[in-house]
């Protein structure tokens, strides 16, 4: 009996900090979803201006390519 009393203290303080520590965690998680939800959109518009400046480094290339085929020709 006399070891519960002393240890009920513990137990409680312990008890707290486990649920004042899921209130926080739970806000921290959502502030991890809202961060993770827009590093993928950056990511996602990042692709499509890679893509986009490949496809014109593409067309590029062909136009100089054409330009210098047809200098050999002349």
């Amino acid at each position: 009996m006399r070891t519960f009393q002393s240890a009920l203290p513990k137990v409680l303080a312990i008890a707290t900090l486990t649920l004042v520590g899921a209130c926080a965690s739970k806000s921290d998680v959502e502030a991890l979803r809202a961060d993770v939800a827009q590093a993928q959109a950056d990511a996602a518009e990042a692709k499509q201006r890679a893509a986009a400046a490949e496809a014109a480094a593409l067309a590029a290339q062909e136009r100089a390519d054409r330009i210098y085929r047809e200098s050999l020709r002349k």
